[in-house]
């Protein structure tokens, strides 16, 4: 197995869970495809699939732990970006979407692997 681990970095549109739009979450699986076929042993985080498979799960959030459902909508989104920020500084390469330049976040995430000095790959055009 690959010690690869990739962030996968995009314009995601919104942090609330239930407004990713089907387009977002597709884009962000067929990276995953792409990444697969790329790199077959390499271990992926989708930030997309993570803030959907958030809801009604148990998180540890400044200290204690809670039930995401019942966080604000302000702690929710702020917890997202930390466990984001989190999972990109152990990784070893960022694979930035085409649309990465449109997002505010993705231009702060290619700046963060920029200082960690990780590994960046950039979708291709299609």
């Amino acid at each position: 197995m690959s010690n690869k681990r990739i962030f996968i970095s995009g314009k995601i549109e919104t942090y609330k869970v239930s407004k990713i739009s089907e387009e977002t979450i597709k884009k962000f699986q067929n990276a995953e495809t792409e990444l697969n076929n790329m790199f077959p042993d390499c271990h992926l985080y989708n930030p997309v699939e993570c803030t959907l498979h958030l809801e009604c799960n148990e998180v540890l959030f400044e200290g204690e732990r809670h039930y995401f459902e019942n966080l604000t909508n302000k702690q929710k989104e702020r917890y997202i970006k930390n466990h984001n920020i989190r999972m990109l500084t152990e990784s070893t390469s960022i694979y930035l979407l085409t649309d990465w330049r449109s997002s505010a976040g993705a231009n702060f995430e290619k700046e963060v692997a920029d200082f960690l000095g990780l590994e960046i790959i950039y979708q291709k055009e299609k």
